[in-house]
């Protein structure tokens, strides 16, 4: 009987470790079905923004013409093109668009490797809701 007991109490103990690991830490929403811990914010150490400087930067920065007007250094410099990204508007939001392959042209980054579906969805939950500076 004893060892029942030791039985069931290191099984639910167990399982409530495993389920402590798989909690969110509260930073913010994360990529539905979740993969690639980028968050859908702008900051932090996993958020688009970083990302964007990550992969983005090394022709999207100022207003060089291999940029193609388009700055992804900062949040501010994004937001000076609100018709390519189209805040709350995701389906039509062509930076959106370049990153899939929704549309004709060169997908970005340019020459890959390209963002992963769960990278995507994630950037599209940031602008569909405003694509917000948090």
């Amino acid at each position: 009987m004893q060892s029942i007991k030791t039985l069931l109490l290191s099984t639910i103990l167990g399982t409530s470790l495993v389920l402590a690991g798989c909690s969110d830490s509260g930073d913010g929403p994360t990529t539905p079905g979740g993969g690639s811990g980028l968050r859908a914010q702008w900051g932090g150490a996993n958020g688009i923004g970083t990302l964007f400087t990550q992969r983005c930067t090394p022709c999207h920065i100022s207003q060089t013409p291999r940029a193609g007007g388009l700055d992804l250094s900062s949040y501010t410099a994004l937001r000076t093109r609100d018709d390519d990204l189209s805040p709350g508007d995701a389906a039509n939001s062509y930076l959106l668009q370049k990153l899939g392959e929704a549309m004709g042209g060169s997908r970005m980054p340019q020459g890959g490797p390209y963002f992963t579906n769960a990278q995507i969805d994630t950037i599209r939950v940031w602008i569909q809701a405003g694509a917000l500076n948090n």
